[in-house]
């Protein structure tokens, strides 16, 4: 068990706190935005399939592709690219 305070970890390491507090606390919507910038690939994976099938609403803001494609479960995602200026609607 780690005896430091928070502000001594790492940006990942406060990210994953953070987030598992969120996680219990059962809220009705989750809002996200770069969700995954401080994640290393095996947090991002563990994210990913913790809110594959989520028991509330999720709106999640991403960069990556991938992890948009793998979050949300058999619900509607609407993926905005701004770039290309399309709206790709799954599900």
């Amino acid at each position: 068990m780690q005896a430091k305070k928070t502000r001594h970890f790492s940006g990942g390491w406060r990210m994953r706190m953070a987030l598992i507090q969120v996680l219990l606390m059962d809220p009705t919507i989750l809002l996200f935005d770069g969700l995954t910038d401080h994640l290393d690939l095996e947090a991002s994976d563990w994210l990913e399939e913790t809110l594959m099938n989520p028991d509330c609403i999720l709106v999640v803001v991403s960069h990556s592709q991938d992890f948009l494609n793998g979050v949300g479960g058999p619900d509607v995602i609407i993926s905005i690219f701004l770039n290309s200026r399309k709206c790709r609607v799954w599900g």
